[in-house]
């Protein structure tokens, strides 16, 4: 009978000091700090420099979230964080900061960094895939009187 209650007893005081401790938050993803925000971003090619203004659209249409990129290159983006973990236990769309983009309609792609809590974008390259396959890199930074 005693042996019964004294495990009845620990499993008890288990369960609730397992209730008393603080759960970890979950860290922010790159969704969370894109939010609906616009930036004001600048395009570079091999040679030429565009200012292009970027609005991101959370939900999305199609992925997490979409990213409008105005004229220029005039497109809607579907986009998610990266998957962060390996290969053996990939966890999609986890990554706080590195975020991936496509477009099934003309086939662009685009990938970058979102820093500074969602006020600017870094490390940013674009594929644009019209008859020419142009590439980019970009950055931006938050502008609220940006739109596409």
């Amino acid at each position: 009978m005693r042996k019964p209650l004294i495990a009845a007893a620990a499993l008890l005081a288990l369960q609730l000091g397992a209730a008393q401790v603080p759960r970890l938050a979950h860290a922010k993803s790159c969704q969370d700090s894109f939010g609906n925000n616009a930036y004001r971003c600048l395009f570079k090619a091999e040679g030429d420099a565009l200012e292009i203004c970027v609005q991101a659209i959370s939900p999305g249409s199609g992925g997490k979230f979409d990213l409008a990129v105005g004229e220029g290159i005039a497109t809607l983006l579907q986009c998610m964080c990266e998957a962060t973990g390996g290969f053996e236990k990939p966890k999609f769309d986890d990554a706080n900061e590195r975020f991936l983009c496509g477009n099934s309609e003309f086939g662009d792609a685009a990938r970058g960094k979102i820093e500074g809590n969602g006020g600017k974008i870094t490390k940013g390259q674009y594929l644009f895939n019209d008859d020419l396959d142009t590439s980019f890199v970009f950055e931006c930074r938050l502008d609220p009187t940006c739109g596409p």
